[in-house]
């Protein structure tokens, strides 16, 4: 094999490597805003639980308790 086709041969292994890595990088770009909205609802679920949680153990207080009209 002569030096211009092995330099051919590079150059397309190059180019090759070149579009993989900048569409692994979009992937890993794209990944990387999905886990962050993921993050933030899963965030947002957890407060909500927890407001459901703290509002039903605070009505739990009253169950036994007369209502104000009696």
């Amino acid at each position: 094999m002569d030096p211009q086709q092995e330099i051919a041969q590079l150059q397309e292994k190059l180019a090759f490597l070149e579009l993989a890595h900048s569409d692994m990088s979009d992937e890993l770009y794209r990944q990387q805003r999905e886990l962050t909205a993921l993050q933030l609802a899963h965030r947002k679920l957890l407060e909500r639980f927890e407001q459901f949680a703290d509002d039903r153990d605070s009505d739990v207080g009253g169950v036994d308790q007369r209502p104000p009209h009696y």
